[in-house]
């Protein structure tokens, strides 16, 4: 499956609306605590912008997850043939 960034600004969109319901907390509230300002939160909520890793970091930091947790999780594909090792007869 190839991760287009359309496919990470609606993930990253919708794990933050998660977090927000789960906690309970307003945009307001969340962007006095981090230092964002709470129009970056409600774009970045509304699929309208992707955070930069720093801020990605701060939403993560606040919620107390992984900022990985934020991101789609993809699978790399390597140009390379897989290596089997054989053992010498």
């Amino acid at each position: 499956m190839s991760i287009t960034f359309v496919k990470v600004v609606n993930h990253m969109s919708n794990r933050l609306k998660e977090f927000i319901l789960k906690t309970n907390i307003t945009t307001k509230e969340l962007s006095t605590k981090t230092g964002i300002s709470q129009s970056l939160i409600s774009m970045i909520q509304n699929g309208q912008r992707n955070p930069s890793f720093a801020v990605a970091d701060r939403i993560a930091f606040y919620f107390q997850i992984p900022v990985e947790d934020l991101f789609p999780q993809f699978k790399r594909h390597s140009p390379y043939p897989k290596h089997t090792s054989k053992a010498a007869v």
